[in-house]
């Protein structure tokens, strides 16, 4: 099964929903951090090079998750000791699909942009953190169409230690 997650916000002007500025996220939410990790940990986590590479060096690869990372860079590598941890780099869609195929677990997609947008049609659940305020954006999030997912669940609202106010909502795939 293909579970994609993101965090969202509203850009400053109000009529798009970001996940990024600048390489990183547009807010600190440690608790959707946590849930990040609690919910990818022990899970396999396709994400593009471009946000690997913004992971922070000690966070990378994300421990404890088999990494898959695309890039069309046939010479990209990275080295690592991380037990537990594995890094698998595929230099397109397919060949991640491929790979993927092969796993008999649900695996996230983590990111960036463009990788949401060419698997979202490909994913059977979403877990999506709302994030409410505007923010400076440069990268946005996939639509999430309510003809092709309804929401499963709703975490209502959450205040952060940080005074931000969230929710998490999960997509499920409608069936035909």
């Amino acid at each position: 099964m293909i579970s994609m997650i993101w965090a969202q916000g509203l850009n400053k002007t109000g009529d798009a929903l970001g996940i990024g500025f600048n390489g990183d996220l547009p807010w600190n939410l440690p608790e959707d951090l946590k849930h990040f990790r609690d919910t990818t940990m022990g899970k396999s986590v396709i994400m593009g090079r471009n946000t690997f590479m913004s992971l922070p060096g000690p966070a990378r690869p994300l421990k404890g998750r088999t990494n898959i990372v695309i890039t069309r860079d046939k010479s990209f590598t990275y080295e690592f000791d991380k037990p537990d941890t594995e890094l698998i780099i595929v230099n397109s869609i397919e060949e991640c699909n491929e790979y993927a195929s092969n796993l008999n677990e649900e695996i996230y997609v983590i990111g960036g942009a463009s990788i949401y947008n060419d698997f979202i049609n490909y994913a059977d659940k979403l877990v999506v953190t709302n994030v409410e305020g505007t923010f400076d954006i440069d990268t946005y999030a996939p639509n999430i169409d309510p003809d092709i997912f309804k929401i499963e669940s709703d975490s209502g609202k959450l205040i952060s230690e940080t005074g931000i106010e969230y929710s998490i909502l999960t997509y499920i795939r409608r069936t035909v």
